[in-house]
């Protein structure tokens, strides 16, 4: 998916997806697609968190459960209806387990909260959003590559 701004607002469009008890939102331009919940063959002697890889056309895609990647306490039932995002970002791809996607959201990115205080003290969060609904951590989908290839060796 192409990064989509608008030029007279600069809205960036954001996935929302729910993890247990936090709600986030992803930049759209990194998500290859969004899938139910695959098959997937396990990778023996990694973190928890790393739950196997799946097969993306003829890619082996490693994939997390970002919420067990956070350390959030939850109790895992993975079933079909269980939403996975493929992201991408610098021809790499990472699998994402998440609990819900409620949809697509336009941000504009002069109303993102909090972002001096996550630049200092989160390594994949970039700040916060107010929404509809409810107030939204921004999960910098770059940052989480890094982090990830920096603490999975």
């Amino acid at each position: 998916m192409s990064k989509l701004l608008t030029r007279e607002t600069q809205e960036t469009y954001m996935l929302e997806v729910d993890l247990p008890n936090i709600y986030c939102c992803i930049d759209a331009h990194s998500i290859v697609r969004t899938l139910p919940f695959v098959s997937l063959q396990p990778i023996p002697q990694t973190d928890t968190y790393i739950k196997g890889f799946c097969n993306l056309y003829g890619k082996s895609v490693i994939v997390i459960d970002l919420a067990n990647y956070l350390g959030l306490e939850q109790e895992i039932n993975y079933s079909l209806d269980t939403p996975l995002i493929i992201c991408s970002h610098h021809q790499k791809y990472l699998g994402i387990i998440v609990e819900n996607i409620n949809g697509i959201i336009k941000i504009d990115p002069n109303k993102v909260q909090l972002a001096n205080e996550f630049k200092h003290k989160s390594p994949i969060f970039s700040g916060t959003i107010v929404t509809d609904k409810e107030t939204r951590i921004i999960l910098k989908i770059d940052l989480l590559f890094e982090h990830y290839m920096i603490h999975s060796g």
